[in-house]
């Protein structure tokens, strides 16, 4: 049974593998349209396009063995007419007589051989459907697979239009003659490889041709000098490549047609089609930019699916956004003085500044070309400067060209350039002549001529051959501007009144810094009077003023002087001579107490102009010499400056930090900004100061931290004053960093904060921390000045980040009060300004350190004698310095009481918390300490030697100070015991050199009441550790004899 199940097993799978293998079709060339019979029978077809073949085929009417060769079979009749050479001539009229009918569309299969005749080509004009006038034929596919033809015959296949598809000319054939395929409707016909001749037109007028594909290259070049096909269809395959900018390997190769476009792609069965959905590939690259496909490496033009082959390469590029760019207006206006800008506007995503830029951002680069009116072409090529400025008259092109590059890249990936027109017109001049005299004698010349108060620059000139007549005549002047570009000439006349009369004649001459009006040769009309007005230059004043050298300054009333009624000429010309001089502090002073009194809140205009010529010739005198008047009397015009009304402060003391003196910012106003708010060329001038909380970065933390250690850092502002002055052409702003004068700040006390820990003084202070010009930074500490306990009151002249910081320092103790007594200080000094000093002054410090050295150099049983004079702290590292070299004694004399004598080995163990020891602590401390000790004490210079050498060294005898020691001048206090050790155990304070929001255990107090060292403590503690220790080893010894005896004992029991 198991050999019939295997048996049935093996017939199933030959079974099946027989009917897979009998229905195995072999596709030789099945093109999209090829029907199923087609395969069937193994013949290669064309690729008929929508062809209907199920009739009037061969194989319907003769049989073909298995090489395709017709039978000689008598009863069938054959297709094709085939002449004794092998040459098919056409279609058989008997064959197609027994279709039986006339409209027949007939698939044409060439056989191998035609009654025994093999076939060797097509006779001409074989297959034209003008051969068969009385039938309608519609040839709809050709198939040369089964013969091995040679030749193809002239007109062979001329106007069989229903032939579609592809088709594949033999590779065997070596002549195809004029016309053959012309006006068939083929979509691909694939030249052989081997050598062929083709006559004139053989592929002309194929309609839907597509593509003609020559097999290489060569085969394409040798039939493009023949006139047999449509040039732009002749093609052939090879392969492209695709890179990128470096010459890698960018995407897979791939088939193409050489002049076709990129949609023409290879199948598997090596035909090409169409494909109208091809894509390019995507370069797989990293980055943020988009790629583009090109045929050269620097070439702007893109390739698309829809390009034409012209290489075997393409290559990615990188494909960057087009930059936005806008072109400001052209510049039409006239001289104002002030600059007219030509801007432009460039953007793109990744546009940086240039210095800001790393390779593979967009920068943009500017070159700005003109020529000016004076002919002279100017040039200006920058990165980022998007804007060019023109002051002077002007009227010419100005052209821009704006280029794009990609940083770290030479060539520029897109520029574009534009022409303004730049046109500013010439300003009229303003001219306002004076004339020394308007009586002029018809003998005489032209009075001098010259320009009056508010003239443009420049000079005015009497027009030539002017005749002066008698009686009142206009008289012409031409006026050149000094700034002939900007400023516009004019001409002009006055009225002058000419007589015949004698004149009297007056020559004006000044010395110094200053004006005479009128000025040169002033002549008069007997009888009339004449006005001299004099007016100094700022920080000048009118000297003295003679006439024909006879002093008249008495004369001089509000710095004028009157000739009245003047004589008739005496031929005679009078010398007025007027100088100037210098003011001096006395007159500055005389000048400020002279000003009037301002009691409102705003000045009028005639008071505002008076504090204004006040600062205009304070200011001028400053600018030469060292002025003496005084800080208050400044401060004082300054506050009344302020209400002018052209001066206004933006102060918000309704905010955090409160600020007052600020009208003091006016010492900022300089001798242009005080002019011009008299003049009106200044419209406005304000001061403002703006409080910004802030943030320390890490540099200023730690600059503060080295300024003030041990200080807890908490609110931060940045705190800066501007001065804006406004002119008809804009504001400038100037940022006061160092005023002179120092303002006064308020700042709130930190909020969240804690009180001091028990027995510690808190100290406030601010720091502030100053950006210099040479890119360092400074910190200044400043000193709290406020006693309310609400704020903190500082002092400064520099601006920039201010920083509150408080400090915690142990209070010092008072040795008069008892132990068990608690201190009252400890409750009245809790506020959060205690002004307690608490540490030892800088000048003393550097003496005190020379101590210490002294004490480390020393030897074993040498001592270091010390004349502190009026310095009464000792600082920590004395201490230190004796702890670490403890075989030298110290002995400190002062000015405020009785010598301390530290003798060797006595010095006091480390107190957390400890920055110095008052002497009249440590002189009472020690008294008592040496009189407990059997060693001898060493004793002061003054009483003797004591062994070993002595080192001495005194304080600068000239810090005199009286000393009156007080409670809080101790350095440390002791604290109070409790009634119990467990509370004294349990009791917890916040230390200083921890956070408010942390705390920990009171540091305990070095001076015991007992005032034994800590040193003497823990030697006696140390013994008492060591008998407790042996009687423990001995009690334990002891428990195991004891085992041991009772063991015995049981055991002898038993």
């Amino acid at each position: 049974m198991k050999g019939l199940k295997r048996f049935f097993t093996l017939l199933a799978v030959s079974a099946a593998f027989a009917l897979f293998t009998g229905n195995l079709t072999v596709l030789a060339d099945n093109p999209p349209g090829g029907t199923d019979s087609d395969s069937i029978n193994g013949s290669v077809q064309t690729e008929p396009e929508g062809t209907d073949t199920s009739s009037g085929t061969s194989t319907e009417n003769s049989q073909t063995d298995g090489n395709g060769n017709t039978s000689s079979n008598p009863s069938v009749i054959e297709m094709f007419v085939c002449d004794k050479n092998g040459i098919i001539t056409g279609v058989n009229p008997e064959y197609l007589q027994s279709l039986g009918t006339q409209e027949l569309k007939i698939s044409l299969t060439i056989p191998a051989s035609v009654n025994g005749t093999k076939v060797t080509g097509i006779g001409a004009n074989a297959f034209m459907p003008a051969q068969y006038p009385q039938y309608v034929i519609n040839f709809v596919s050709l198939d040369f697979s089964k013969a091995a033809i040679t030749s193809i015959g002239n007109n062979a296949f001329l106007g069989c239009t229903g032939l579609t598809g592809t088709l594949r000319l033999p590779a065997t054939l070596t002549s195809v003659g004029e016309n053959a395929f012309s006006y068939t409707g083929f979509s691909y016909v694939y030249f052989p490889s081997g050598k062929c001749s083709y006559g004139t037109g053989a592929f002309g007028d194929m309609k839907n041709l597509a593509a003609a594909i020559c097999p290489d290259e060569t085969s394409y070049h040798n039939l493009s000098s023949l006139s047999i096909v449509n040039q732009d269809k002749l093609t052939y395959p090879l392969t492209l490549y695709f890179q990128d900018e470096n010459g890698s390997t960018a995407a897979k190769n791939r088939a193409a047609l050489y002049n076709m476009p990129l949609t023409y792609v290879m199948k598997d069965n090596r035909s090409w089609i169409n494909d109208k959905d091809y894509k390019l590939p995507s370069p797989s690259f990293e980055g943020d930019y988009t790629w583009k496909w090109s045929t050269e490496l620097n070439s702007s033009n893109s390739v698309t699916p829809a390009s034409l082959v012209k290489g075997n390469l393409l290559v990615a590029v990188k494909s960057i956004t087009k930059p936005a760019i806008r072109f400001g207006g052209d510049i039409n206006k006239t001289y104002d003085k002030s600059e007219a800008v030509l801007t432009v506007t460039a953007s793109h995503p990744k546009a940086k500044a240039y210095k800001d830029a790393v390779n593979g951002d967009v920068v943009f680069f500017y070159t700005w070309e003109w020529t000016d009116n004076t002919g002279i072409h100017n040039k200006e090529s920058e990165y980022d400067k998007n804007s060019l400025e023109f002051t002077n008259s002007s009227d010419f092109t100005c052209n821009v060209k704006v280029q794009a590059f990609v940083k770290g890249e030479d060539k520029a990936f897109y520029e574009e350039s534009h022409d303004y027109h730049v046109k500013i017109r010439q300003i009229s001049s303003v001219v306002k002549p004076v004339v020394s005299s308007g009586t002029v004698s018809v003998d005489g010349q032209l009075p001098d001529l010259s320009l009056g108060e508010g003239s443009t620059p420049g000079d005015i000139v009497w027009d030539e051959n002017q005749t002066i007549q008698e009686g009142k005549k206009e008289y012409s002047w031409t006026f050149t501007p000094k700034d002939k570009i900007n400023y516009s000439t004019a001409a002009g006349k006055v009225t002058l009144q000419g007589t015949a009369a004698p004149l009297y004649t007056i020559n004006v001459s000044t010395s110094g810094r200053g004006k005479v009006s009128p000025d040169g040769t002033v002549t008069v009309e007997k009888g009339k009077d004449i006005l001299f007005t004099f007016t100094p230059d700022p920080g000048y004043k009118l000297g003295t003023v003679t006439l024909d050298n006879i002093d008249v300054t008495g004369k001089v009333k509000d710095n004028s002087y009157k000739i009245e009624n003047a004589p008739a000429g005496d031929s005679q010309e009078h010398k007025l001579s007027v100088s100037f001089k210098q003011l001096d502090s006395d007159d500055m002073k005389q000048m400020f107490s002279s000003l009037p009194v301002i009691t409102s809140d705003k000045m009028t205009p005639d008071q505002g102009n008076a504090y204004l010529d006040a600062i205009i010739q304070y200011r001028s005198l400053s600018a030469n010499r060292t002025t003496s008047v005084s800080q208050d009397t400044l401060l004082a015009f300054y506050r009344t400056l302020a209400k002018h009304p052209k001066i206004e402060f933006d102060i918000d003391n309704k905010g955090p930090v409160s600020i007052s003196d600020y009208t003091a910012l006016l010492d900022s106003m300089t001798l242009e900004d005080a002019k011009g708010l008299r003049d009106g060329t200044v419209s406005h001038l304000s001061i403002s100061i703006d409080v910004k909380d802030t943030n320390l970065n890490t540099q200023q933390r730690d600059m503060i931290k080295a300024a003030k250690k041990d200080a807890v850092i908490t609110d931060s502002y940045n705190i800066s004053l501007k001065k804006s002055v406004t002119k008809p052409e804009g504001t400038n702003d100037t940022y006061l960093t160092d005023p002179r004068y120092p303002l006064t700040l308020k700042f709130p006390v930190p909020k969240g904060i804690k009180a001091p820990a028990s027995g510690y003084e808190r100290t406030f202070y601010v720091a502030a921390v100053h950006e210099q010009s040479n890119s360092r930074s400074s910190t200044d500490i400043l000193s709290n000045k406020d006693s309310s306990g609400k704020t903190i009151t500082v002092a400064t002249d520099r601006f920039s980040v201010f920083t509150v910081l408080y400090q915690d320092i142990k209070k010092a103790e008072d040795p008069h009060t008892s132990s068990g007594q608690n201190n009252s200080s400890d409750n009245k000094n809790n506020d959060n300004n205690s002004s307690s000093n608490t540490y030892v002054p800088d000048y003393e410090k550097d003496f005190w350190d020379n101590v210490s050295n002294l004490i480390k150099k020393a030897k074993a049983g040498d001592t270091v004698n010390v004349n502190a004079v009026t310095y009464d702290k000792m600082p920590e590292s004395v201490m230190a310095a004796l702890r670490e070299n403890p075989q030298v004694a110290l002995i400190v004399r002062w000015d405020g009481g009785k010598p301390v004598i530290i003798p060797a080995q006595t010095a006091l163990a480390f107190e957390k918390g400890r920055v110095y020891y008052p002497l009249s602590l440590l002189s009472e401390l020690y008294a008592k300490v040496n009189a407990s000790l059997t060693a001898p004490v060493p004793t002061p210079p003054s009483s003797g030697t004591s062994g070993g050498s002595s080192w001495d060294i005194s304080a600068p005898s000239s810090n005199n100070t009286t000393y009156t020691p007080t409670s809080k001048d101790k350095g440390t206090e002791i604290e109070a015991e409790t009634e119990s050790e467990s509370d004294t155990e349990t009791q917890e304070t916040e230390t200083p050199s921890e956070s408010m929001e942390e705390s920990s255990e009171v540091p305990e107090s070095v001076p015991h009441k007992d005032l034994d060292t800590q040193e003497i403590r823990k030697t006696s503690e140390s013994k008492t550790i060591a008998v407790v220790l042996i009687a423990s080893c001995v009690l334990l010894i002891l428990v195991v004899v004891i085992i041991v005896v009772l063991l015995s004992i049981k055991k002898k029991q038993d």
